[in-house]
């Protein structure tokens, strides 16, 4: 159960307007990926060298075990941004962030899964 944004306090004294604050954050915490995504591209280049492999034509699980390993931790860490959005909303929503909150741990959530996805089946 949520409490109403105005006048609404969290257990450590957090008022509406810092859940409306983290609310934003959350959201705004995705424009990360303006440099985030050129950190990972190279990133990317370097896991994929560790087993011989070219991104273009070979999907890390064409490695055996170790490439679905190391395809799944990069699939979990090339979603940083929307995995610390969904984080910051979840706060935002214990206290007192109401339902944009909420959407906005639903949409961090979808896109680091859909990362996460991508990743794990070579695209």
């Amino acid at each position: 159960m949520t409490m109403p944004l105005h006048h609404s306090a969290g257990a450590g004294g957090e008022t509406a307007p810092e859940a409306r604050r983290l609310t934003v954050v959350s959201y705004v915490v995705n424009l990360g990926y303006v440099v985030w995504f050129w950190v990972m591209f190279a990133a990317g280049y370097w896991v994929y060298s560790w087993f011989g492999l070219d991104p273009s034509s070979s999907a890390l699980s064409d490695a055996g075990a170790g490439g679905w390993l190391a395809a799944l931790g990069y699939g979990l860490v090339v979603g940083l941004p929307s995995w610390i959005g969904a984080w910051i909303a979840q706060h935002a929503y214990r206290i007192g962030g109401g339902l944009a909150a909420m959407v906005a741990v639903v949409v961090n959530l979808v896109i680091a899964v859909a990362w996460l996805t991508a990743v794990l089946l070579g695209m």
